[in-house]
């Protein structure tokens, strides 16, 4: 027994400084989270690429996703607590997407438009899934779906090749109408509130000469209009297409002056370099600012490994250029953002993974 002990004390000691070792190498091998990085919740896994359907609901949120028996909503409160779940079968395949306005639920095939009965709305040709609205387009028509079952058409667009731009707060839903010319992009802004619509401004955007567009962004806030235009330089000298983003908050006043862009760069909190491939892009006023959500190239400050990696970041925008850039989550992994905290009491971030694409909500109370 005694030579069992004389053993057993020093296999326990050694054991016992590996271990400390361990955690001592893992705290300098992995960067230490800022106070406000992204908690991840595990909601469920889905099929599809698509975003889920949030909407707003008493104390809380609802979220819907598709699965492959069909749309998997839950009810959370605001401690992300499920208070209610749901299974609603309809069709699902890679073209399915879905809308749940106020208490309804309706789903695109790609070609048309269901209830949650299965029962057929209209053909359509481009499905806007929101929060409190379902907007579809056919031919030059757009059509809001009201809960009543009814049909309204609200807007005629000038041409079939027309894109039509959505973003939605406490005020209403704001659409945009592109049209792309030689010199850039002709937009019209509209305002939707308790069924009406009005015509807010038109404003014509350049496309620098060599440059194309990539993404096209805006949002509303009470007196003006923000603006993010992500552009591809088609040659550079080192021969690839170099991105370029550019900036603008102007009046929502039809007879306001013409928006002035100005480019603006985000650079990598750990670097100071310019983050690269941003992506994702979702574009939110809170009070006097600008806030960008989206996904980027950047390093990940550790002893062991700096590889550049995809992020999630959030930036502060101005027309004098960015204030600050801030790396909200280390998730390389990370196809697109949602960002649910516009209709909702607190933010919602959902994560897609690449094989069964298991969302994933933080518990951040605040961007």
């Amino acid at each position: 027994m005694k030579q069992k002990i004389v053993w057993i004390v020093p296999a326990l000691l050694v054991l016992l400084g590996i271990g400390l070792l361990f955690v001592r190498n893992f705290e300098d091998v992995t960067e230490p989270p800022d106070s406000d990085w992204s908690r991840p919740l595990e909601l469920g896994e889905t099929v599809t690429s698509d975003s889920p359907a949030v909407s707003s609901a008493t104390n809380g949120a609802k979220i819907a996703y598709l699965t492959e028996e069909g749309v998997k909503q839950t009810g959370y409160d605001q401690e992300y607590s499920s208070t209610e779940e749901t299974n609603i079968d309809i069709p699902v395949d890679k073209f399915t997407s879905i809308a749940t306005p106020g208490n309804q639920l309706v789903y695109s095939d790609y070609h048309q438009l269901f209830t949650e009965k299965k029962e057929k709305i209209s053909d359509l040709d481009t499905f806007l899934p929101l929060q409190n609205e379902v907007i579809f387009t056919k031919g030059t028509d757009v059509y809001v779906y009201e809960e009543d079952g009814s049909l309204t058409s609200i807007l005629t667009l000038p041409d079939e090749k027309a894109e039509v731009l959505t973003y939605e707060n406490h005020d209403g839903t704001y659409l945009a109408t592109r049209i792309t010319e030689s010199s850039g992009n002709h937009l019209t802004f509209y305002h939707l509130k308790d069924g009406t619509l009005e015509k807010v401004r038109e404003a014509d955007i350049p496309l620098q000469s060599g440059e194309e567009l990539k993404e096209m962004h805006f949002a509303a806030a009470e007196n003006d209009i923000r603006l993010i235009q992500s552009t591809l330089q088609k040659q550079s000298m080192t021969g690839k297409k170099k991105q370029l983003h550019y900036y603008a908050a102007f009046p929502a006043e039809e007879e306001a002056s013409a928006p002035k862009m100005s480019r603006v760069t985000f650079s990598d909190p750990v670097t100071g370099k310019s983050l690269q491939e941003l992506s994702d892009i979702e574009l939110t006023v809170r009070g006097d600012k600008s806030l960008l959500l989206f996904k980027a190239l950047g390093k990940t400050d550790t002893m062991f490994n700096k590889e550049t990696q995809f992020n999630i970041y959030q930036a502060q925008v101005k027309e004098k250029g960015v204030n600050r850039v801030t790396r909200i989550s280390n998730t390389p992994s990370l196809l697109s953002l949602l960002n649910g905290s516009i209709l909702i009491p607190s933010s919602g971030w959902i994560k897609r993974e690449i094989i069964m694409r298991s969302f994933l909500l933080p518990t951040r109370k605040q961007l």
